[in-house]
């Protein structure tokens, strides 16, 4: 056909100039349009948090965790971490929750009631230990798929 097209480099090139740029500004700007309207006196937010890395076991480089308003299913902060930031892979999803309830609790003044997680021993020790004013449950999921993997032994 003889169609002329421009190069995966120039793709690449065109996307970090404008399409990430204008993806990042309305992120930006709906996440703090959300933030804003959970702020207040009489606000109580129900947040759920997971954790997700860029490939399975104790290898992972990468980590994001999401935390997602429950109330209204939308997405409230999603961090990064990077293995080298922590003690280990393992500690990703931990500091991912840490440094989104800071952002959320500490820098933006929201109040958080409750809490949905995974089973994940080192986040339940934290809020134990550094948030027991937040109710923290685990998601129905994690809790079934505990049952059946006890009941398949």
């Amino acid at each position: 056909m003889k169609l002329k097209g421009i190069s995966e480099r120039s793709v690449r090139r065109l996307q970090t100039a404008y399409t990430s740029c204008a993806v990042i500004y309305e992120f930006d700007s709906q996440q703090a349009d959300l933030i804003a309207s959970l702020q207040g006196p009489d606000k109580q937010v129900v947040l759920g948090g997971d954790g997700r890395c860029d490939s399975p076991g104790y290898s992972a480089k990468y980590g994001s965790y999401t935390l997602m308003d429950l109330n209204t299913n939308k997405i409230l902060d999603i961090q990064l971490v990077q293995s080298n930031e922590v003690k280990g892979s393992t500690h990703m999803e931990l500091e991912g929750l840490k440094r989104g309830l800071s952002l959320l609790i500490d820098t933006n003044h929201i109040e958080v009631s409750t809490l949905v997680t995974d089973r994940h021993v080192m986040i339940k020790k934290f809020m134990k230990d550094n948030h027991p004013e937040i109710n923290h449950y685990f998601d129905v999921w994690h809790i079934a798929k505990g049952i059946t993997q006890l009941t398949s032994y």
